[in-house]
């Protein structure tokens, strides 16, 4: 979730979910976590890129969203897992 303000309002916006309807009778132990491992000047343009991690039960990943039109766009993402 980012948050930003415009005009003294408060917006959120969703970067990246994982939606898990559980079976009452299975419940599942596969989540897909996210949190934010770097914020970085990644391409030298002035303009930090924010790097969220990702992982899963057999894999892991990682995805680069930048500040863009006052919107946080994702612009690459690449892991790996089974």
């Amino acid at each position: 979730m980012f948050r930003k303000y415009v005009d003294g309002e408060a917006v959120d916006q969703v970067l990246l979910e994982h939606i898990i309807i559980e079976d009452p009778e299975y419940p599942s132990p596969y989540r897909l976590l996210f949190s934010v491992d770097s914020i970085a000047d990644l391409d030298g343009d002035g303009i930090m890129e924010l790097i969220v991690f990702s992982q899963y039960y057999e894999g892991l990943g990682w995805s680069i969203f930048k500040l863009i039109d006052n919107n946080l766009e994702l612009v690459a993402s690449n892991g790996l897992g089974a």
